[in-house]
């Protein structure tokens, strides 16, 4: 049986929540992979007070009928499967006395419910309202769809007011992803799995322990049977339906495009059209908008980036290599070249992450002329530790902290700078020391 690792924040409390002294009402959600499911299982394992439902994409009705046919079997009470109602509202009336106290009930998916007739949620606002609030029942309602799930906390929607506590489930950080990873004692190597599949636990899920990185790579992107090739069309087909133009601003972004009017030039959508896509992407946070460290926060000097691993590194080099992959001879180039060339941002990334507990702001500074420094961050009395994160090996520490230290002539007169860093896998900060100091 598979582990379950991580998520002790989640896990307290949920639990918590279930033994409380009153209903409870929680909206969990995530983007796919995340293990929500795998959570809400293991929260009440060992809990006979509890029912957990996996709703599907078939209709409401059928969803009803499999729901009392499981709840009757929890409850060991065939009277539940056998009343007769038109609508999920009148079943909960029905059986309202049937329903003991101090008990929980999961809806998983539930956007798969709410997607196909909105009224529906309506309904849940009275069942928990007036059949399971009074009884101290408490209702989960989980979701990938993050456009559904948003809509069911939003101000207009029913059950507005009534959440009493949520959780905006992430990725797996370095530890986690560590933790998993269990049998795998090369630290560098478990940092790559974590900079390409972003700590994603379904991703993980699919790495061989027992396989070399570039085996697992091979087997898991370069083979004609890789099980990722459509995974991008699958998460956007969860929230959208113009994929394709979806796709194409996340290929252009993954390219270099990242300002609103190059992104439009090569993903030929209109700008004034493109704007709602992007934004729509920011929503689900596959995106975001970043300025400059020393800009303010309306700046309109803004580069768009991909915030999801999995989606940067697909588009950067697996979608196009594909083509390519002629031998073995030539997935080895791909895996020995070209991902490290292409790690370099993830681990710019991850290494914000992993600081950024330690600072008041961190950012990166980049200006028109070119000048990019990965990271900057500011202390309690304003100085400044500034950072250059590099992925690769080989390096020659002085050389890129003279680098590093040229381009702060770049920075505002009035800043003063703290500490001049390099953080890379074998020089200067190395990742262990990241992770002693950080966790």
């Amino acid at each position: 049986m598979e582990k379950f690792v991580g998520r002790e924040k989640e896990l307290k409390f949920l639990k918590e929540k279930y033994s409380s002294e009153k209903s409870e009402f929680i909206i969990i959600y995530g983007r796919r992979r995340l293990g929500k499911t795998k959570l809400l299982q293991e929260s009440i394992k060992n809990n006979k007070n509890s029912l957990y439902f996996l709703l599907t994409k078939e209709t409401p009705e059928i969803n009803l009928i499999r729901f009392k046919d499981i709840l009757s079997k929890v409850l060991n009470n065939s009277l539940l499967n056998d009343i007769i109602a038109n609508s999920w509202e009148e079943y909960f009336s029905k059986i309202k006395d049937l329903l003991p106290e101090d008990f929980t009930i999961i809806f998983d998916e539930i956007p798969y419910l709410f997607s196909q007739n909105k009224s529906i949620i309506s309904q849940f606002q009275k069942i928990y309202d007036e059949y399971l609030l009074n009884k101290k029942i408490n209702l989960i309602l989980c979701g990938s769809s993050i456009s559904i799930m948003d809509e069911i906390s939003s101000y207009s929607s029913p059950l507005y007011g009534r959440r009493t506590g949520k959780i905006n489930l992430k990725a797996f950080n370095i530890i986690e992803t560590k933790s998993y990873l269990s049998k795998i004692k090369n630290l560098e190597e478990i940092f790559k799995y974590q900079l390409i599949f972003g700590g994603i636990p379904y991703y993980l899920k699919q790495i061989n322990q027992d396989l070399s990185f570039e085996d697992n790579i091979s087997n898991l992107f370069l083979s004609d049977l890789s099980i990722f090739d459509d995974e991008v069309s699958f998460l956007l087909k969860e929230e959208f339906r113009e994929v394709r133009n979806y796709i194409s601003i996340l290929r252009s972004i993954s390219k270099g495009y990242n300002t609103l009017t190059r992104i439009a030039e090569n993903s030929l959508i209109e700008r004034s059209t493109l704007s709602k896509y992007l934004i729509s992407l920011e929503k689900l946070d596959l995106i975001s908008q970043n300025i400059s460290f020393f800009d303010k926060e309306n700046s309109k000097k803004t580069i768009y980036k991909i915030n999801d691993n999995f989606i940067f590194i697909w588009f950067s080099i697996f979608e196009k290599q594909k083509q390519y992959i002629i031998n073995d001879l030539t997935k080895k180039n791909i895996i020995s070249q070209l991902i490290p060339q292409n790690l370099g941002y993830l681990f710019e990334k991850e290494c914000k992450i992993i600081l950024s507990n330690r600072y008041f702001k961190i950012g990166s500074f980049f200006n028109k002329e070119g000048v990019e420094v990965d990271l900057v961050c500011e202390n309690e009395d304003k100085s400044l530790d500034v950072y250059e994160c590099k992925f690769k090996k080989g390096i020659n520490e002085k050389e890129e902290i003279y680098k590093l230290e040229k381009k702060l002539s770049s920075f505002p007169s009035f800043v003063k700078i703290n500490k001049v860093s390099l953080i890379s896998i074998d020089r200067g900060i190395t990742i262990e020391d990241i992770i002693k100091q950080n966790f």
